[in-house]
Parts: structure tokens; C-alpha cells; sequence
């Protein structure tokens, strides 16, 4: 007699948390949703900003070609490019981190 309440009472239970993980997993594509939608507003705010023109009238091959090639050398030797690159990589994994930790870490 006990064998048949048991399973209904599981059965029950097992129920109770399937609803709960299911308002669960809603909620969350609800968050996602929100939050694809906000960062699709700031990323077309960001895009439709014009360049400011002190930046486009200068370009990076105009500014390198007016360089004396003795200094261009130096710079090339020293490995400066290869240092700057890790420089760059380093931050770029910082901020990455620091995004995907939420500013905890």
C-alpha cells in the first residue's frame, strides 16, 4: 500500500522541480534577452558617432613615412612593435578577464 503513495509522492516532488528549474531557465533567457537588446543599442549609438576629423585627417603610414629610416631601424631592432604587441596582449587579457569575472577578480 505504501509502494504506490511513495511513487505518486515522488513523482509529485520531481514535478515541483522540474517547474522550478523551468521558471529558472526563463528567467534566464529573459536576462539574456534584456541584456542582447540593451548592448544592441549601445553598440549602433557607438557606431553612428562620427570621427572626429583631427583623427582623419592624419593616417598611421603618412605619420611612419615621415620618420628618418635611421630611427625606423632602431625601432625595428630594439623590438620595440614585438614589445608594444605584448604590452597590448596582456591588457587585452586583463579587461577580458575582468569582464567575464564581473569585476571581481
Amino acid at each position: 500500500m505504501d509502494n504506490w503513495l511513495t511513487s505518486i509522492s515522488d513523482w509529485l516532488v520531481e514535478l515541483v522541480k522540474a517547474i522550478f528549474l523551468t521558471i529558472g531557465d526563463i528567467l534566464y533567457d529573459f536576462v539574456v534577452k534584456i541584456s542582447d537588446a540593451f548592448l544592441s543599442v549601445v553598440s549602433f549609438l557607438i557606431s553612428s558617432l562620427p570621427v572626429p576629423d583631427f583623427l582623419s585627417s592624419h593616417s598611421l603610414s603618412a605619420m611612419f613615412s615621415a620618420v628618418d629610416p635611421t630611427i625606423l631601424y632602431f625601432i625595428s631592432a630594439l623590438g620595440i612593435p614585438e614589445g608594444l604587441g605584448f604590452i597590448s596582449v596582456a591588457v587585452g587579457f586583463r579587461l577580458l578577464r575582468k569582464f567575464v569575472t564581473l569585476f571581481q577578480w
